[in-house]
């Protein structure tokens, strides 16, 4: 059989260009932002402990009074703190409890202050390199891997506005037809994998975001964030594997059989006298695939 392949892609939209540059630069300086911290912090893991004791701690309130809530003002709540340690034989202060957002909307901040009451001795932890640069708590938590969830969804919006501005079309996009005597055949490239990956995984992004929210006021601990991920990318493969298997079983394809005056859509059979007519829509299909198209009508006569 003769190839003909209808790759879906159609002009170029300069506004839609626009559009996704503008995304890609916000989405990448924020996250930017979260990752460096995430970044820092997990470098902490390497930092000397030291002792230390607890001189002041407080919950702070943050009220954000933007025009746009609706719903009234947001309210947030942190924790600042202040230390004394020794390192390298001076004692030293430290206001830093983590590199990062240590902020929740709900009870963490109250939890994290009952349970450690000023004057308590706490354990600090001190960058070697630099004594006066230290933290109250090291390495990666679940607050981490939940921020980075958070930007999943984003990263999917983006490749959707990149995908559409550069003249794909969801509806014909991956499709491939092949032409030969025995009749017409069109199946589904595994290209199309990309989109069921990306928006299987942001949804369930979505989902595990809102559950970690909810039940863990957004500081879930390390284990569950790194399950919350593991669903993640369980989920890109399997929307991924579905269409890969999908081609290998015939799923996603429709075939003309010619000689056998059959229709065969995935696994159901249509005999040629069941089918009652033919819709092709040129304009979409482009000239390469519209025309073999067009003789399938006279097949089925």
């Amino acid at each position: 059989m003769a190839a003909a392949s209808a790759s879906g892609r159609g002009r170029v939209s300069w506004v839609l260009v626009g559009a996704a540059l503008f995304w890609t630069l916000i989405v990448a300086v924020v996250a930017g932002g979260v990752m460096r911290n995430s970044v820092r912090q997990a470098l902490t893991a390497n930092w000397t402990p030291a002792p230390g004791q607890l001189v002041h701690i407080e919950r702070t309130v943050h009220v954000d009074n933007d025009p746009g809530n609706h719903g009234g003002p947001t309210v947030t709540y942190g924790v600042a703190v202040r230390y004394r340690y020794t390192a390298g034989g001076q004692v030293r202060e430290g206001t830093r409890l983590r590199f990062g957002d240590n902020t929740s909307a709900g009870h963490w901040a109250a939890d994290y202050v009952a349970d450690h009451p000023v004057g308590a001795a706490v354990t600090v932890y001190v960058n070697p390199a630099a004594p006066d640069n230290a933290v109250m708590v090291r390495g990666l938590e679940g607050q981490d891997l939940f921020w980075m969830l958070f930007f999943m969804p984003f990263v999917g919006g983006g490749w959707l506005l990149w995908w559409a501005a550069l003249g794909q079309r969801p509806g014909l996009a991956g499709r491939e037809i092949e032409e030969g005597e025995s009749g017409l055949r069109i199946v589904v490239k595994p290209r199309l994998a990309w989109g069921m990956a990306m928006g299987l995984a942001s949804g369930a992004a979505v989902v595990l975001m809102i559950i970690l929210g909810l039940v863990w006021d957004a500081h879930p601990p390390l284990g569950v964030a790194s399950a919350a991920w593991g669903g993640v990318i369980t989920a890109a493969g399997a929307g991924g594997m579905y269409w890969v298997v999908a081609r290998w079983l015939g799923w996603q394809a429709i075939t003309v059989d010619r000689a056998a005056r059959v229709v065969r859509a995935g696994r159901r059979v249509i005999r040629f006298e069941e089918v009652g007519f033919v819709v092709v829509r040129i304009s979409k299909l482009g000239d390469r695939v519209g025309e073999p198209l067009c003789r399938v009508g006279a097949w089925l006569r």
